[in-house]
């Protein structure tokens, strides 16, 4: 490739990275808190954490009990497993209920998925949120503008950063 023609292509690009930036913006909502920190009773957190998903617990300790194994549940497709989070820590213990758990709260951890994840899907059309903080996050529709909000970060921070995809 000679020099002009990178040149072209460079100009090219940029314009069209332009062009997307611009169009992402339009639809842009404004910084909101993050859905998924909120804190569940046992029961609602049984009834929505779905496949795959980790619910996390409020407080690991507890009156009572020294010491708690497990400060997190994971549900798999054959139901509700304990799990550690600091040591990917799993058990084939089922995680049930009795008087003690009943009463602790959780809350369900997002599913971070890459930038690259986080592109694909807004290409098919799905909504998608970029968490530049903790418990913040920038909603992006499909054909939203990217032009405002995208000189607060770098492409470093959007490509590594943390993306969730909305389940609509």
């Amino acid at each position: 490739m000679n020099e002009e023609t990178v040149r072209t292509l460079s100009k090219v690009l940029s314009r069209n990275a332009e062009i997307y930036a611009e169009n992402i913006r339009s639809k842009i909502s404004k910084l909101r808190s993050d859905c998924m920190s909120e804190w569940l009773t046992t029961g609602e957190m049984i009834d929505k954490l779905k496949v795959g998903e980790i619910a996390e617990l409020k407080n690991t300790y507890v009156k009572g009990i020294e010491d708690i194994a497990y400060n997190a549940v994971i549900r798999d497709n054959e139901g509700f497993k304990w799990y550690r989070i600091d040591s990917d820590k799993k058990d084939s213990e089922c995680f049930e209920i009795n008087n003690v758990v009943i009463n602790w709260e959780w809350r369900i951890l997002p599913n971070y998925v890459s930038f690259e994840e986080a592109m694909e899907a807004l290409n098919k059309g799905k909504i998608t949120h970029f968490h530049p903080f903790h418990n913040q996050s920038v909603t992006v529709h499909p054909d939203a503008n990217l032009q405002g909000w995208i000189e607060t970060y770098t492409w470093k921070d959007l490509i590594t950063g943390k993306w969730t995809i909305e389940n609509v």
